[in-house]
This record gives C-alpha cells, sequence and structure tokens, in this order.
C-alpha cells in the first residue's frame, strides 16, 4: 500500500525513511518527533526539518542505500549550520557563488516577497538565484539585490551554472521515440536549460529547429531535436511519460511538461490535465513556425 503522502513509497518504506531519519539525527545530537502527517521532523527546540527531499530520494534508491543516503542528508544539513550567512560574505565571493535554477512557477508564488525579483521564463517555470556552499544550496534573497543594486546577478547566476560540471548524457529508450537525457550531482543541473546551447556539441546535437525538453527534476534534462512530424509525436509520448513519471517520483521535482527551445527562446508545447491525465500539444507561437518547417 503506497504511502498517503509519498505515493513513490510503500507506507512501510516511508515509515522506515522516518525511523532512520530520526534515529541519524539523535546520533547527531538533534532528537525529534514526527508530525501529523510524517512530513516532517520536529526537534524538542522547534527547529523542523521537512522530509519531502528525503522522500523522493529515496524512492529511487535501492533499500539498502537508504541508511547511508540519509546519513549524508543530515551530516550535510548540521555541517551547514557552520557555514557563514550571505551578510557575512563579500561581493567577490557572492558573485563567484551565485547560481540561476529553475523552479516551478507555483513554488515562487508561493514566496512573493522572498523572490520578488524572480523571472518568469516560460508557462509554469521561473529562475531564481541561489547561492552554492560546499555542503548546502540557499537561495537568493532580495535583500541581497538591494544591498549591491549595481550587479548584473542573473547573469553572473547564469554564467556560474552553465559552467557547472556534467555527469553525462546518454540516450533513453529505442527506437524513434528515443531522447537524449542529460545528467548530473550538480542541483543545477536542469537549470542549464536556460543556456541550452553550451550543452552542444559536447552532449545535444545541433538542431536549426530547436529541441524538444524537459526539465522533470533538477539533475536531469531531456531533450530531442526537432527533424520530422512523425518522430516528434513519438518522442512527445514517451519523453512525456518519463516526464510526469520522473517529476513526481525524483527529488527536486521541476515539471512534467514539454518545451520547445530555440534560439534562447522557451515555450510550453503540452499541458496534461491534472485530474483526467490527459495531454494535449499546443501547437501555437514560436513553436508553430518550427512545427511548419518540419517535413
Amino acid at each position: 500500500m503506497p504511502d498517503p503522502e509519498y505515493p513513490g513509497l510503500s507506507a512501510e518504506g516511508a515509515a522506515e525513511v522516518r525511523r532512520t531519519a530520526m534515529r541519524v539525527l539523535a546520533g547527531l545530537g538533534v532528537e525529534t518527533v514526527v508530525n501529523e502527517n510524517g512530513t516532517m521532523l520536529r526537534g524538542t527546540d522547534g527547529e523542523t526539518f521537512g522530509l519531502d527531499n528525503l522522500m523522493a530520494r529515496c524512492g529511487y534508491l535501492p533499500q539498502g542505500e537508504w541508511a547511508g543516503a540519509i546519513a549524508e542528508h543530515y551530516g550535510r544539513m548540521i555541517e551547514a549550520r557552520r557555514e557563514p550567512s550571505s551578510a557575512e560574505l563579500g561581493l567577490p565571493e557572492l558573485l563567484a557563488r551565485v547560481r540561476s535554477r529553475l523552479m516551478p512557477q507555483s513554488q515562487v508564488d508561493d514566496s512573493p516577497r522572498y523572490f520578488a525579483y524572480s523571472w518568469p521564463v516560460a508557462d509554469g517555470l521561473a529562475e531564481v538565484l541561489c547561492l552554492d556552499f560546499p555542503t548546502t544550496v540557499r537561495f537568493f534573497g532580495s535583500d541581497i539585490l538591494e544591498k549591491h543594486p549595481g550587479e548584473d546577478w542573473r547573469a553572473a547566476g547564469r554564467r556560474n551554472t552553465a559552467a557547472e560540471p556534467v555527469e553525462g548524457s546518454r540516450m533513453f529508450g529505442e527506437g524513434a521515440g528515443a531522447f537524449h537525457l542529460v545528467y548530473g550531482g550538480s542541483p543545477f543541473l536542469a537549470s542549464k536549460l536556460l543556456d541550452l546551447g553550451a550543452l552542444v556539441p559536447g552532449h545535444l546535437p545541433p538542431a536549426p529547429l530547436g529541441y524538444v525538453v524537459g526539465v522533470p527534476s533538477r539533475h536531469y534534462l531531456a531533450a530531442h531535436p526537432l527533424r520530422d512530424k512523425a518522430t516528434f509525436l513519438e518522442v512527445v509520448q514517451k519523453m512525456g511519460a518519463y516526464c510526469q513519471h520522473a517529476s513526481v517520483n525524483h527529488q527536486g521535482p521541476i515539471s512534467g511538461e514539454l518545451y520547445h527551445w530555440r534560439g534562447g527562446s522557451l515555450q510550453q508545447i503540452t499541458r496534461v490535465d491534472p485530474e483526467t491525465k490527459e495531454g494535449s500539444i499546443r501547437i501555437e507561437g514560436a513553436f508553430a513556425a518550427a512545427w511548419s518547417e518540419m517535413v
């Protein structure tokens, strides 16, 4: 039976993650209890530890690796307490640490004051800034922009995200519906979509008509170079199914929809109804122009 809060895990599997998390934190000197719906651990001093990312990570790991992953997760979190605050960093270090990151627009809308500076990049997707530390990533608040108003933080963030390492790329699937999957341990891997051209030709082939792309979670970027309409329809079916699944079951979900990227422009081209789960293709705008050029 699936866990009611984390359907990617069984009820017993999610309970095991919670028990292991409490045991790991206790070993680090933090005693906790589980909240009512099982989505958070609360320390005796009131500090809270969300479980969403941890559950998502364990959802795609073999159970034998859960304990190590949980120990690493909380070890990094406790270590992060020793890192300096953004207010303690000078401008050169801030510029070196800033990264651009794609996030669901809905999450950005939930914190309008904190992300007042954010940039919408396509339907459902927004670009925000983060500070990258050795053991943690912190969101970049509007207070830093106000303190250093003359800097082009967006350009610096995109430049640093483009320089993040790529672990590899491979073909996912077989036949006409196969697509390229670029992956890596960097939490900014999917955000390389903001400068997709930097992945050509090292990880993606050239595509004059652009790419069908998906960013289901922060560690994966799916792409297919547009060529012909028949292959496009096969790719949309298979890549769309992959992105819908990964955006629910992988760590750091972003979007289950597909987009068209061409020359730096990004446009949503699918829409999956959240109730019926039926999908549709939107042939309009810049994508309509590319569609007319396809054979």
